[in-house]
């Protein structure tokens, strides 16, 4: 073979070679590293005599987009987990109604309310186990933060359509200001709950004809002032989807 055909072609070789792997090179993307993300829902339970508008912030940063009333809460928002603070501001005045050190971890969902009264602000702050029901089953849990209720508190519930309706015990001795775990129970779309003085057959609050739907979780919610204002109340099933 001529030896310039011959070097011709072994330089033909090497320049396709060299074109392949740049292709390769040039096709080729670095994936993005998923960033860590935890989810909050926040929940405004301060009870005072007049609703006291609020906004909430982790560290500097607002997450709420328009303020919360009294009773009112968000959907589970999408945050870093790399805040340091919680801090609630009165949505009118902006001065800080209360503030509370904070640890999220990746991938983990929380809920923090907003109760006590005006002259003590209290923040609770929960780690949330949102994990799928059993199929047809809910899972609901208590959080005590009604005023002045005095005791530790049962929760029962009953099935209005079954005959006769016997209250059940789900969650037993659920203290002021804090959070039960989650119990699962039958889905239902006519219970009646009932929050008893722990052990005893006195009636603190009750709701009637609730809806429990399948496959979801559910926060029992009990706020406000025994004998004062706001009435206490046991707030309407919070669904703890995330959104």
């Amino acid at each position: 073979m001529n030896s310039f055909i011959k070097y011709s072609f072994n330089y033909i070789i090497f320049i396709g070679i060299s074109s392949i792997i740049l292709l390769v090179g040039c096709n080729k993307t670095d994936s993005i590293p998923e960033q860590p993300t935890s989810t909050v829902m926040i929940i405004n339970a301060l009870a005072t005599a007049t609703s006291t508008n609020a906004h909430f912030y982790l560290d500097t940063q607002r997450i709420s987009n328009t303020s919360l009333a009294y009773g009112a809460n968000t959907n589970y928002l999408i945050v870093g987990p790399k805040y340091t603070s919680a801090t609630i501001k009165n949505a009118t005045s902006n001065a800080t109604i209360v503030s509370s050190p904070i640890q999220f971890q990746d991938k983990l969902s929380y809920s923090i309310y907003l109760h006590g009264t005006a002259a003590t602000p209290l923040v609770l702050i929960t780690k949330d186990s949102l994990i799928t029901p059993s199929s047809g089953k809910s899972r609901v849990r208590l959080v005590n933060l009604g005023q002045g209720i005095g005791t530790n508190v049962d929760l029962l519930i009953k099935n209005d359509y079954q005959t006769p309706a016997v209250a059940k015990m789900a969650v037993p001795n659920c203290a002021f200001g804090t959070t039960s775990s989650f119990v699962e129970i039958d889905s239902c779309t006519n219970y009646s709950f009932q929050v008893m003085s722990t052990g005893t057959n006195n009636l603190k609050i009750s709701a009637t004809k609730v809806t429990i739907l399948p496959n979801l979780n559910y926060t029992i919610l009990v706020r406000g002032i025994t004998g004062g204002t706001p009435a206490l109340a046991l707030q309407s099933p919070i669904n703890n989807s995330v959104y």
